[in-house]
């Protein structure tokens, strides 16, 4: 096997008797010929040591990830702005071949030891396996020792194209209830990990059939059917929209068409749904997350941010999407928004309008279908572009500035301060935004009018 070079400069700070075997996912990318920029190494003795001579030589920064495991991290950075992530942990058991057993799944139960990269150890057939396309735990105690293991393995399932024998699916039913000892934060990872996901309806429906979410404990829609045909369309639209090519040739008047209207704000949009937050969660999971649950979770927003340990930013805007679906719908299959509907639309929804916007199109693609109502969907999608052509260009018309401010107003006009004032203020910013006025005289002459 090929190591690239920053795991090859690892040999470096070890001795030469010092083993230091690569595990996991990462063997199962390089067998499969997939990138990989987070590695995760074990070795017996002073692996922290390693860890900072290995940080100290590449410029790297250290951290200790778990100090009574003895598990510890270095990121790299590269000069184009990527990260390499380099994990390191003490050997389980007595050889490496112990410390496979404690693994989860066949094909993630490979190691190569780094002064022998050309041979790959392999006591449990994962290449086997990863050739055959069989998703295999370990052992027959491997999903009951770690439950959230049965969520993992979904999401091997769908992202690899993994087949899951009878005794396997037996096994996951076993463990699936003892989820409930499993960390809320766990929890959440492993299922944003699937929403950000490709195929992430496929993912849903089986987390679905396996009752998974009743371990979570997470309450989905009532309709999960439609819940799982709008994610497909989510999918399929954020796709076309963010890539070169659509992926179904059915599909090419809907992905032709949401290019036309799209097309220039592609940049834009593949920051809003791909940039990640600080807690390193894309916007496009937690879409996916809120057609999961909208309409019927019944969630208030305290319980939306404890449920799956989520920061109040995220919580803010599942429930915005759940309050509003409905006002972005009607505005959506309404006539063309004037300039005025769409200030109020986004001062009501902010940032959450824009996967308000793609959530309510492939709401309506699902219910409709891809060869049907072609005029409808047109007119759709041109209310739909113009409110991301607003958001994304016309700041005039998304945050206007007054063109008198709340001092001036009580000065020129001789009010007191008190709620009124915000009223007025908000009566100028919808003139200004409908046009009626374009100066501050005649701001001041508007608000007279208003108060004579």
């Amino acid at each position: 096997m090929h190591l690239p070079d920053i795991l090859t400069r690892l040999t470096e700070p070890a001795s030469p008797d010092q083993p230091l075997y690569l595990v996991g996912g990462a063997v199962r990318d390089f067998l499969l010929g997939q990138p990989c920029k987070d590695y995760d190494l074990v070795g017996p003795g002073d692996v922290r040591g390693i860890a900072r001579q290995f940080a100290n030589q590449v410029g790297g920064a250290f951290y200790i990830l778990d100090e009574q495991r003895n598990t510890c991290r270095v990121l790299v950075y590269q000069s184009e702005g990527s990260r390499t992530i380099i994990d390191f942990s003490v050997l389980r058991g007595n050889s490496i071949i112990d410390d496979l057993a404690e693994r989860d799944f066949t094909i993630n139960a490979m190691a190569v030891d780094l002064r022998n990269p050309d041979t790959i150890i392999d006591p449990y057939k994962g290449g086997r396996d990863l050739q055959e396309k069989w998703l295999r735990p370990v052992n027959h105690t491997s999903l009951q020792d770690d439950p959230l293991r049965t969520i993992r393995g979904i999401r091997y399932a769908v992202a690899l194209g993994l087949k899951v024998e009878p005794p396997t699916t037996k096994l996951i039913d076993k463990a699936v209830p003892e989820l409930s000892r499993i960390s809320t934060e766990r929890k959440r990872d492993e299922l944003f990990k699937i929403l950000d996901g490709e195929k992430v309806h496929v993912a849903l429906q089986l987390l679905h059939h396996f009752q998974v979410f009743e371990g979570l404990p997470l309450r989905v829609r009532l309709g999960f059917i439609e819940a799982l045909d709008q994610s497909r369309a989510l999918g399929e639209m954020i796709g076309a929209i963010t890539t070169t090519s659509p992926t179904q040739k059915q599909a090419a008047f809907h992905s032709t068409s949401l290019m036309l209207v799209f097309g220039q704000f592609k940049p834009a949009i593949q920051d809003h749904f791909f940039r990640v937050n600080s807690s390193g969660r894309s916007r496009r999971a937690l879409l996916h997350l809120c057609v999961l649950l909208d309409g019927s979770s019944g969630y208030s927003k305290k319980e939306i941010q404890d449920i799956l340990a989520l920061s109040v930013d995220e919580a803010e805007v599942i429930d915005a999407h759940i309050r509003y679906r409905e006002y972005c719908d009607q505005v959506i299959s309404g006539d063309s928004p004037s300039a005025l509907e769409i200030y109020r639309f986004f001062k009501a929804t902010g940032s959450t309008g824009i996967d308000l916007v793609f959530s309510s199109l492939a709401g309506y693609r699902a219910r409709i279908g891809a060869e049907q109502q072609q005029q409808e969907w047109l007119n759709r999608l041109g209310n739909a572009g113009q409110l991301v052509k607003s958001w994304f260009t016309q700041p005039e018309v998304i945050s206007p500035l007054p063109l008198l401010n709340g001092d001036e107003i009580i000065d020129q006009l001789d009010l007191a301060p008190g709620p009124r004032i915000g009223d007025l203020l908000e009566t100028l910013i919808s003139a200004q935004v409908e046009g009626k006025i374009k100066s501050k005289n005649d701001a001041l002459e508007w608000l007279k009018n208003q108060e004579g």
